[in-house]
């Protein structure tokens, strides 16, 4: 019984998370046409490291895929690593802001 409804609220959270990535899609796609190859950095846990997962199946390959559909130049870097929290993500930050031009970043955890 815990188990279904487990696999009822992932499901919905995923519904959900594929309505919102859309849309973020849609909305950043206007502002790109002035910057070449504009980025976004996401930085996650174990749901963004794709945990469990076969290897592109998880939220960020998603909306990679999603921005390359609607023929953005977006880029997607994700610096996820399971089982990280947000203390060791503010240890990576500022190396991975240095690296690159970041136009968004995600963090993302549950």
């Amino acid at each position: 019984m815990n188990q279904k409804m487990g696999l009822d609220f992932l499901s919905k959270n995923i519904a959900i998370a594929r309505i919102t990535l859309t849309l973020f899609c849609l909305l950043i796609s206007f502002g790109t046409h002035s910057q070449p190859k504009p980025a976004i950095l996401v930085m996650g846990d174990s749901l963004s490291a794709e945990y469990g997962l076969a290897r592109g199946a998880g939220w960020v390959r998603l909306l990679e895929d999603e921005l390359k559909k609607q023929g953005s130049t977006w880029i997607v870097f994700n610096a996820s690593i399971s089982g990280e929290t947000s203390a060791g993500d503010l240890t990576r930050l500022q190396k991975l802001l240095d690296q690159k031009t970041w136009h968004c970043s995600i963090k993302a955890w549950c």
